[in-house]
């Protein structure tokens, strides 16, 4: 299993109380070391997961996930639904 590795300067939260039901959560990026960080990755992207500790707080996790043979620097679609009704727009 791999170390877990978190991004420097960018924090993520759950909405405030009284948020409207449209606002999922924040995120606050700290620029000088978000961008820090961001020189020091190879590639050109960066994919993150976004969790819930079993504390409750929301975190962002580097996904360093790459596909066998595949080129690494490009982000996996995800499956299309079954059923073009699933769809939401």
């Amino acid at each position: 299993m791999r170390d877990k590795e978190f991004p420097n300067g960018l924090i993520l939260k759950a909405p405030g109380d009284g948020a409207p039901d449209y606002v999922i959560g924040s995120v606050s990026i700290r620029k000088a070391e978000f961008l820090d960080w961001l020189k020091g990755r190879e590639g050109d992207w960066v994919n993150l997961n976004l969790k819930r500790g079993q504390s409750g707080k929301w975190y962002a996790e580097v996904d360093n996930w790459k596909p066998n043979g595949a080129k690494a620097d490009k982000p996996q679609r995800a499956a299309a639904p079954a059923d073009a009704d699933d769809i939401p727009f």
